[in-house]
């Protein structure tokens, strides 16, 4: 009535209905084991830690040229986030997420490569950019 269990190098003296249980608990454990190798060595080496986490960027003072960067567009009436997203698609990202900025005697206007100048003229001081994780962007379709 009872089995014995060597192949894993131990002996089991139990009834047989309770042998079975037992080796797929340790098939289980074996599994769970190589699953947590591999994924050690992918978190070793960056892969699961780039995969979630989405690019972010902090520009201070951003210039282009050289010249600071004006808070608004050509239009001169569209201004703050529109302006900075402009600045990070430009620079390879989907948006901006915070912004800061102060008057300037001059800044120059990105989509129409022109000069802002005069007392309502405004420059970035810090811009966030930001593109979303691919994770991220499925959920929001």
């Amino acid at each position: 009535m009872g089995a014995k269990c060597s192949g894993l190098g131990l002996a089991l003296n139990a009834p047989s209905g309770l042998v079975r249980p037992a080796v797929l608990l340790l098939k289980g454990y074996e599994e769970m084991k190589r699953l947590i190798a591999v994924l050690a060595v992918l978190a070793a080496s960056g892969s699961v830690a780039s995969m979630a986490q989405a690019s972010t960027r902090s520009y201070s003072l951003p210039t282009d040229g050289g010249k600071a960067i004006s808070a608004c567009l050509a239009d001169g009436s569209t201004c703050g986030k529109p302006a900075a997203d402009q600045f990070c698609k430009m620079a390879g990202y989907s948006e901006s997420i915070l912004f800061q900025r102060q008057a300037v005697a001059a800044a120059l206007v990105l989509d129409g490569a022109q000069i802002c100048e005069g007392d309502s003229c405004q420059a970035f001081t810090r811009i966030k950019c930001y593109t979303p994780t691919v994770e991220e962007q499925a959920s929001a379709e």
